[in-house]
């Protein structure tokens, strides 16, 4: 399921070129189904086999053979009978698709008809696939893109530690502090290498940005709590944000208690 919902994803990008082997999904009457198509040329004639909800209990494979028009860049392709079948004990009722594919650069797209083996039809829908060796290059990156977008959002709570450490390449480090919640009355001190950036700052619901530069090696970033505002104890959301990442962190404190952040400027 996941690597279906995947495929999903990748077909909203363009792209494809030429290659024997390509997956993708069927979708007929609000039903999704994967299908890896085995293709090859002689001349303008093609000839494989399609295989149907692969490594499932309900796999099915069928020999294929159809044209291919250089002009269109189209493909005209029929199943032409079952190969193996764990859908139905019955081969003489299953459902062989007659496909019309027009071939994109990496992928293929188009309708099917699916008519029953001993004749009438049985379903129709659309086919979207793309060639193996490229969807499995747009799934790593966007399982990458997937990591690094939970690693960007996910919030550290560091009210028990009080001390976070982290390394960069970038020059500075942009700051932010923000009330996740009711607003009342929190106020924070915030020092970067001895020097302050807020002192005796309400934290509020808009965020509050500070941009500061870091010097080479360690740099110490320290969040104090002034107070504990309305409704102990003192709240908040904060970022700490350069070019390598963007963490988010909860946290919180009592009074005159703080937080250190030892950032390593590489």
């Amino acid at each position: 399921m996941k690597n279906l919902l995947l495929i999903l994803l990748l077909f909203t990008t363009n792209s494809f070129s030429q290659n024997i082997e390509y997956a993708g999904f069927v979708l007929a009457d609000s039903v999704y189904m994967d299908i890896h198509l085995e293709l090859s040329h002689i001349n303008d004639s093609v000839y494989g086999i399609t295989t149907m909800n692969k490594n499932s209990p309900i796999e099915s494979k069928s020999n294929i053979r159809g044209v291919f028009n250089v002009k269109l860049n189209t493909y005209l392709i029929q199943e032409v009978n079952v190969i193996n079948n764990e859908s139905f004990n019955d081969s003489i009722t299953f459902c062989l698709m007659d496909m019309t594919l027009k071939k994109n650069k990496k992928k293929l797209s188009g309708t099917f008809v699916g008519n029953y083996s001993a004749g009438g039809v049985c379903a129709n829908g659309i086919i979207e696939m793309g060639e193996v060796n490229f969807l499995a290059e747009r799934i790593e990156k966007v399982e990458k893109k997937l990591d690094k977008l939970y690693t960007e959002t996910k919030i550290i709570d560091i009210s028990e530690t009080k001390a976070y450490n982290l390394s960069t390449t970038d020059k500075k480090i942009t700051f932010k502090i923000w009330d996740q919640g009711k607003e009342d009355g929190d106020i924070i001190s915030l020092f970067a290498n001895k020097k302050a950036l807020l002192k005796n700052h309400v934290v509020k619901k808009k965020k509050e940005k500070v941009v500061f530069n870091l010097i080479e090696g360690e740099n110490k970033i320290i969040l104090r709590a002034d107070n504990v505002g309305k409704y102990p104890p003192n709240t908040a959301l904060l970022e700490l944000k350069s070019k390598d990442s963007a963490l988010q962190f909860k946290y919180s404190l009592k009074k005159e208690e703080y937080i250190t952040f030892t950032i390593i400027k590489n």
